[in-house]
């Protein structure tokens, strides 16, 4: 059967939800392709892992200063040593900032992607530009799953 103005589904009108012109897919692909790009960065660098190493060594040579100036005998600055030594190591991997930071790119990656796509011409939308937003999106959301909610 061919493929008539009759058979076709009817053509969505070629206006944003706010009125604006729509934008081009491949315009609206590559914006999101970048928020994706930026989104991982931001969680790559948000482990800065030569920062980390660093504070761990720090807080190890503490520690062994702190328990050759305590001696043998004095369990309590052995006590407390131990534990400044274990504070210093949770600082060093900093959860709360890092957690911070992943929050922060995906509330910006969302927000990037809620604009592209208000902005989409979807009488233009091929199937694998939708597949490739809808690839992005999963890897974003798995990655929040795991960073944010601890699920």
């Amino acid at each position: 059967m061919a493929n008539t103005k009759e058979n076709s589904p009817p053509e969505i009108p070629s206006k944003s939800l706010t009125g604006s012109v729509t934008a081009k897919p491949e315009e609206i692909l590559k914006r999101i392709e970048e928020e994706y790009c930026k989104y991982l960065h931001t969680l790559q660098e948000a482990w800065d892992m030569e920062e980390v190493n660093q504070r761990l060594r720090e807080a190890f040579l503490n520690y062994v200063r702190a328990l050759q100036e305590a001696g043998p005998y004095d369990a309590l600055k052995s006590y407390e040593a131990y534990f400044n030594y274990l504070r210093a190591c949770q600082e060093a991997w900093r959860p709360e900032r890092v957690k911070k930071l992943f929050n922060e790119a995906y509330l910006d990656y969302v927000r990037a992607l809620q604009q592209a796509w208000a902005q989409i011409d979807i009488n233009a939308l091929n199937a694998n530009s939708l597949a490739i937003i809808g690839q992005n999106m999963l890897v974003v959301a798995c990655y929040a799953g795991k960073t944010l909610h601890g699920s």
